[in-house]
């Protein structure tokens, strides 16, 4: 079993609920990542982002140098940087003892990222993962292996089957509400 906790950066809990779930935003950044320590048996992930809309923030950032993009963090000082409107962050925290490595721990950052957009009415999504395998995953194996009923040509079944198929069915119900998801790598 995994826990999920939503903070915040002032690292209250009740604060994520402050966005509002009737609104529809423009947009959706999410940074997602994991990570395995096989000799403990323990598999975290995370995926950390925000909300926007395209429009002229009616506040800061609430730092100095850096500010939200469609595309990520940015600095203030790049001119081709072009802010938005924040509406709110969010912080998705997991971890496991059962068995997995990091391709497991990175396939349920974004998966669980993508559950947390399943709650909101947001019109696209921009993953920011540090993982090729999510990646191409997602891209451009996911097709066949659903096809396929997520076994590979030997007819053994795929690598973190079970979390494929989760992000195949969040897939399904935030296209069936017209969301467009794009990735951008995080090298």
């Amino acid at each position: 079993a995994y826990s999920l906790l939503f903070l915040t950066p002032t690292n209250t809990m009740s604060e994520i609920e402050h966005i509002p779930k009737d609104a529809t935003y423009d947009g959706m950044l999410m940074y997602t990542d994991g990570s395995a320590d096989q000799s403990k048996g323990i598999i975290g992930w995370a995926a950390h982002g925000y909300l926007y809309n395209n429009e002229v923030p009616k506040r800061g950032s609430g730092h100095p140098k850096i500010i939200p993009t469609k595309l990520g963090y940015g600095l203030k000082s790049d001119a081709q940087q072009k802010m938005v409107s924040a509406v709110g962050y969010f912080n998705i925290i997991g971890s496991t003892t059962e068995q997995g490595s990091n391709n497991t721990a990175e396939v349920k950052g974004f998966l669980d990222g993508l559950k947390f957009a399943r709650d909101y009415r947001v019109k696209h999504i921009l993953v920011r993962p540090d993982s090729e395998y999510v990646i191409n995953g997602f891209t451009k194996w996911l097709p066949s292996w659903v096809k396929n009923n997520y076994t590979k040509a030997t007819g053994e079944p795929i690598a973190n089957k079970e979390v494929w198929r989760e992000v195949m069915a969040t897939y399904s119900d935030l296209l069936n509400n017209g969301v467009k998801i794009d990735f951008k790598w995080v090298k």
